[in-house]
């Protein structure tokens, strides 16, 4: 992800997943919503001295009940009659994976906000818990044979 001052290094396939995740699940929210009242809103900002990307992904569905904000990210909890309730799970380790967070907000009847922080390309955990500037280089392929 690029923009003024919003560089953060990610794994691009993870973080489509997370997304997805959210927009999907923000689109079963809404479907007892009538069509003309359906927003689905995404924004990307970060805050001066603040080292982390805000994205924010708000709905216009049911809400979460306040009691249950937390419990939305534990593995197999769901609201959904088909759902397995993973998506939010795997998301939130994706974040932190990612030396983020991801946690909801909400008042119920009111719509859902997913809250997402990436951390700044500047400040970018490298392994072993140390800060440490990166720069982002295209990728090249390496041949079969020689992976």
């Amino acid at each position: 992800m690029s923009g003024e001052g919003l560089d953060v290094v990610v794994n691009r396939p993870q973080i489509h997943q997370v997304l997805l995740n959210i927009i999907l699940n923000a689109r079963d929210a809404m479907e007892s919503v009538p069509p003309d009242a359906r927003r689905l809103r995404v924004t990307l900002r970060r805050e001066p001295f603040e080292e982390v990307v805000h994205v924010l992904i708000a709905d216009s569905g049911m809400g979460i009940a306040a009691d249950r904000l937390d419990e939305v990210f534990e593995p197999f909890v769901t609201s959904k009659a088909q759902g397995v309730g993973l998506g939010l799970a795997i998301s939130r380790t994706i974040m932190a994976d990612h030396g983020g967070d991801l946690r909801a907000e909400s008042g119920e009847g009111s719509g859902a906000v997913l809250h997402l922080t990436l951390p700044v390309m500047s400040k970018v955990r490298a392994p072993h818990g140390a800060l440490a500037d990166v720069s982002i280089r295209p990728a090249r392929s390496v041949p079969a044979d020689r992976a």
